[in-house]
């Protein structure tokens, strides 16, 4: 399973240097802390680490989302930023 996660880290950096699109950074270190998570044992103390380093990097691509679709709705509405 950890090979998947880590081709798919690859497949973003690679996506990354081809769009230069900074959100796809959060993707690739979820991708790649599942991967490192999924290499640990279950009782291993770094398995809970990559887990709870993956989980802030979803919320980090969660919050590069919103702030993008706020700033866009807000020109869509002609409005500045206070």
């Amino acid at each position: 399973m950890e090979g998947l996660f880590v081709a798919g880290a690859v497949i973003t950096v690679v996506q990354f240097w081809r769009l230069r699109d900074r959100r796809l950074l959060p993707l690739a270190f979820l991708l790649a802390f599942l991967a490192g998570a999924e290499a640990r044992e279950p009782w291993e103390a770094w398995r809970r680490r990559f887990q709870v380093a993956a989980l802030a990097s979803g919320l980090t691509l969660l919050a590069m989302f919103s702030i993008e679709d706020d700033a866009a709705a807000r020109r869509a509405r002609g409005e500045r930023r206070p």
